[in-house]
């Protein structure tokens, strides 16, 4: 098996204001932030999560295996799965600067995620001083850590926007992050991004208008992108 890459990604989001930001976010190994085959019978699956599945449900591999393979790509690159499931870990939107995703790749990144057994963990002094710097260094309102699971993203820590500590993994900037090529992904205008013009957080408050983020790496014989620190 080559290199492959599991996801955590930094991002940060500036309301109204366009903002940029610059390449001085290094991510060796983590980073801070503000995001198949054809279906085969299976059981119901053993979850009831508001905002989508988690790894941590999931006690068997096949089991793992057989709920991501449900989720199959249509035309136009964009992802079906069943909504009762809620396992929406293919993009939901076609987006170029990311790397193709891959059944094995993905199983790999969330068993090494949840073997950090920080998913629905509460949040630690020491990541939310790194959020807290990162709000001020770049002078914006919301820094997070955000873990991508199955179906939806973990805040793990951050200066967040509202109460909920989870999203859909759909709605999920960061599950962009973690796929890109470039290791950075900065969006200056919502707006005029086609990827995310239509994204809840967009059209509806907090109502973001800019986004950067990058993924934290780990290092296990093959390095993975397990989740991402945005602004």
């Amino acid at each position: 098996m080559g290199k492959q890459q599991i996801v955590e990604t930094a991002s940060v989001s500036k309301d109204t204001e366009l903002g940029t930001v610059s390449n001085t976010m290094n991510h060796p190994s983590s980073s801070v932030a503000l995001v198949s085959p054809s279906p085969t019978p299976t059981a119901p699956l053993p979850f009831s999560r508001p905002h989508g599945p988690s790894v941590n449900d999931f006690t068997s591999e096949n089991d793992l295996r057989n709920a991501l393979e449900r989720v199959t790509v249509a035309s136009g690159s964009e992802s079906s799965s069943s909504i009762s499931d809620g396992i929406d870990w293919r993009l939901p939107v076609s987006d170029e600067e990311a790397e193709p995703q891959k059944v094995d790749v993905e199983m790999q990144r969330l068993l090494t995620l949840k073997s950090y057994l920080v998913l629905d963990a509460e949040s630690e002094e020491a990541f939310d001083r790194l959020t807290e710097e990162a709000c001020q260094h770049f002078q914006v309102p919301t820094s997070l850590i955000s873990l991508v699971d199955l179906g939806r993203q973990f805040l793990f820590s951050g200066t967040t926007y509202g109460e909920s500590k989870e999203s859909s993994r759909n709605m999920a900037f960061c599950a962009h992050t973690i796929l890109n090529k470039n290791g950075i992904l900065v969006v200056n205008d919502t707006h005029k991004d086609a990827r995310f013009q239509k994204n809840v957080f967009v059209t509806q408050r907090p109502h973001l208008r800019f986004y950067a983020g990058a993924p934290r790496k780990c290092m296990n014989a093959i390095v993975f992108k397990w989740d991402s620190t945005c602004l």
